[in-house]
């Protein structure tokens, strides 16, 4: 379950990195370095598409954060303590 969340959480990272800086900013992004193609192609209302998939990504990113350290936390303890657990049961 873990490394699927974690496969998850990859994903909407690339997907929200690359919709950021697909967005027309006060420098104009990287749509203004395509000469502006990507929006002819896809039409002028792309800007409230993307508007939304950011707010989307941004909350399933916040969330998957969360939820993964939670997991983390409750899934296992900290390498040290594993090394020392480790190290004390092959001693006997």
């Amino acid at each position: 379950m873990y490394s699927l969340l974690l496969g998850i959480y990859i994903i909407v990272c690339i997907l929200l990195i690359a919709v950021v800086l697909i967005q027309r900013g006060r420098g104009g992004g990287l749509s203004e370095t395509l000469g502006g193609a990507f929006q002819s192609m896809f039409g002028p209302k792309v800007t409230n598409v993307l508007v939304k998939a950011t707010s989307v990504l941004a909350t399933l990113f916040l969330l998957l954060s969360l939820l993964l350290a939670k997991m983390s936390t409750i899934q296992s303890k900290s390498l040290l303590e594993r090394v020392e657990k480790s190290e004390s049961t092959s001693h006997k």
